[in-house]
């Protein structure tokens, strides 16, 4: 699994609230955002949030989950 934090920011009227999905829906009517959470398969993160004057800015990101480990590497020590 990975642990997925979101983070906004407004210097005018403050955040409001930061609302998430992990399937690419629209994050609207998504889970609100309350801290740090954890995605074990690869999925579309899509987060948005509102400011206290009611704008609005969204963000979509792939979060990758490798199958497979990488394979092991060599160490040559001289």
């Amino acid at each position: 699994p990975v642990t997925v934090s979101l983070d906004a920011s407004d210097a005018g009227s403050g955040v409001a609230e930061v609302r998430y999905t992990t399937n690419g829906a629209d994050p609207v009517g998504g889970t609100l955002y309350t801290g740090p959470f954890t995605v074990s398969a690869t999925s579309t993160v899509r987060a948005t949030a509102v400011d206290n004057a009611g704008n609005r800015a969204s963000q979509t990101a792939t979060v990758t989950i490798a199958q497979t480990p990488p394979p092991a590497g060599n160490l040559l020590l001289n």
